[in-house]
């Protein structure tokens, strides 16, 4: 195998690793937005965090919401890559 060959390889082992760690679901805020009034748990946790996340800072607080509970949980994230 030469220098070009192991290289490629490695490129493609790199971008699989990537696509592994970083899931399926990408953060969009105006689907979370739309997901939040679904579900009672995640509503209740925005009114929870929204007063902190006021103004420009509304993105994070959707951010929060779906790192901490949407990615990784099964349900929800069906819900969420359904959401257009």
């Amino acid at each position: 195998m030469n220098n070009v060959q192991k290289e490629r390889i490695r490129m493609m082992i790199r971008e699989e690793l990537y696509s592994l760690v970083e899931g399926r679901n990408q953060f969009d805020p105006k689907k979370v937005l739309k997901l939040i009034p679904q579900d009672k748990f995640l509503s209740y946790e925005w009114k929870k965090i929204k007063n902190k996340y006021k103004g420009s800072k509304e993105a994070k607080g959707l951010e929060h919401i779906f790192n901490y509970y949407i990615d990784g949980d099964p349900s929800l994230e069906r819900q969420y890559s359904k959401i257009k």
